[in-house]
């Protein structure tokens, strides 16, 4: 896409089926294992549940769902679309030097590039930071045109409304001179909750 090279990194996919093979399986089938086997499954898994990887792996969840709801309503379909990928620059000249970069996910509509990123993080000054990254990083590959989306797991409480990182939205859109409705800034509730916000910026766009 434009000057650079998606390259999805497929060793990732494999972890995370290691981490949930025991924990999709139906109730019957836990009787079968050990007690010994139980807990070397499930106990390795509590840090992976809320480790930044596990919540991407829920975002794009969601995001999958979208396209796969939004291409049986359309017939300009989604069919470029990824998890955990590396954005390999390709070089102008022989002797440029360049730095690649990871995207949480992506996708692409008609021409137009959409870069995701997503954290963990409920501190302002964190999402705020990571909205930055993710506004350019997106401009970088695909232009002025490409959307941002950034999602973000939201306190139950903040101690003062305007720590509220719902602020950060108009806020970055200035500080970064991103138009509206090229930057997205939404809270994870729940899988079907984002999946809905996926496809109002899908059909939106």
């Amino acid at each position: 896409y434009g000057s650079f090279d998606f390259k999805a990194k497929q060793t990732q996919h494999k972890v995370i089926t290691t981490k949930l093979k025991y924990l999709t399986l139906d109730a019957l089938e836990f009787d079968k294992l050990s007690k010994s086997t139980f807990e070397k499954s499930i106990y390795p898994s509590i840090d992976y549940f809320k480790s930044d990887k596990y919540f991407e792996h829920l975002c794009f969840s969601a995001l999958e769902q979208a396209i796969i709801e939004y291409n049986q309503t359309t017939n300009i379909k989604i069919t470029e679309y990824g998890t955990s990928i590396e954005c390999i620059k390709i070089p102008k000249a022989s002797n440029e030097s360049v730095k690649n970069f990871e995207l949480d996910a992506y996708f692409i509509k008609g021409i137009q590039f959409f870069g995701i990123s997503c954290t963990t993080s409920d501190e302002r000054r964190m999402i705020k930071s990571k909205g930055f990254e993710i506004i350019h990083r997106s401009k970088q590959i695909g232009g002025e045109e490409a959307r941002a989306i950034l999602i973000y797991r939201e306190k139950d409480k903040y101690e003062k409304p305007d720590e509220h990182p719902k602020h950060l939205q108009t806020e970055l859109e200035q500080d970064t001179g991103t138009s509206q409705n090229r930057f997205y800034l939404k809270p994870f509730i729940d899988v079907e909750t984002l999946k809905q916000d996926f496809i109002k910026i899908i059909t939106d766009n």
